[in-house]
């Protein structure tokens, strides 16, 4: 593509599981570029800030079978270092 611009006009922040935090640059051409990946800050009293007791939202039964067989990927979110 020399000589023509290709302009971004959409800043997306990905919230991934772990707390890794990327930033990617995008358009309507499809083309996407990160451009920066960070990590937060676990917060020990969780995103509820205490109000349910340290205790998480309790899954269905049913879909017991389906979270053990599709593990969420930690390490594709990781910073590249």
């Amino acid at each position: 593509m020399t000589g023509e611009w290709v302009y971004r006009s959409y800043l997306v922040l990905d919230l991934a599981p772990g707390g890794s935090i990327k930033g990617w640059v995008t358009g309507s051409a499809g083309v996407s570029n990160e451009i920066g990946c960070t990590s937060a800050e676990i917060v020990p009293r969780g995103s509820f800030q205490g109000e349910r007791a340290g205790r998480h939202v309790k899954l269905n039964k049913s879909s017991d079978g389906y979270v053990a067989s599709h593990p969420i990927p930690f390490a594709g979110w990781n910073c590249r270092k």
